[in-house]
């Protein structure tokens, strides 16, 4: 099998960046489909546990906002092994990241072989939106009910180098209901590790 090492490589060789935004809250469904929002069928509601590793590759905890991060992550039956780059935005966070599908035994393994710094547990909630003239470009918007943090919606969609859409993610945001003040920097992880209050602030609906 690939070793963390190069995979990490590999997500540098891809030239596709995540750009997302991170708001606190939720917006409700039927406000989504107003705004032409359709649940996302092949992914839909799904609970998923994220173990965060100390791999010797990802940052150290006081960098978790914007670092480098591995996470191996159960969703459903299934295994993923996720690496993520360091954020090059604090806002929109601009990260090269990979996702590997892995045999169970193989994700026994790697819990066995990497201490667990963070788990995560949430059920995430699936939503796309085309927007152009051809649906080129799309839009994929998470609600997130996080434990020990609260509510939070992701939109987010894939840019390249020098091609951002910093624009769009604010324009859909706010016609959504957000405000400036619910924007969200740095990751859950980031959030688990320094925040023990999110709940508190993050438990609106829009």
């Amino acid at each position: 099998s690939k070793s963390l090492s190069i995979l990490k490589k590999e997500a540098f060789r891809d030239h596709f960046i995540e750009e997302q935004l991170k708001l606190r809250g939720h917006v409700s469904e039927k406000k989504l489909g107003r705004f032409g929002w359709t649940e996302w069928a092949a992914f839909g509601s799904v609970e998923q546990d994220d173990f965060y590793l100390d791999t010797g590759l990802a940052c150290s905890p006081g960098n978790a906002a914007f670092g480098e991060n591995v996470r191996l992550r159960k969703q459903g039956e299934a295994w993923l092994l996720y690496f993520k780059s360091r954020a090059e935005h604090q806002i929109f966070s601009h990260r090269h990241p990979l996702l590997v599908k892995v045999a169970p035994e193989d994700a026994r393994q790697i819990l066995q072989s990497y201490p667990v710094t963070q788990r995560i547990k949430k059920l995430r909630k699936h939503f796309r939106r085309e927007r152009g003239s051809a649906a080129d470009l799309v839009f994929v918007l998470h609600l997130d009910t996080i434990e020990g943090l609260g509510k939070f919606t992701e939109i987010r969609t894939l840019c390249s180098p020098g091609t951002t859409h910093t624009t769009e993610l604010f324009q859909l945001a706010t016609e959504l209901g957000f405000k400036p003040y619910d924007i969200v920097e740095g990751s859950y992880l980031a959030l688990a590790t320094s925040s023990p209050k999110a709940a508190d602030s993050a438990s609106s609906d829009k």
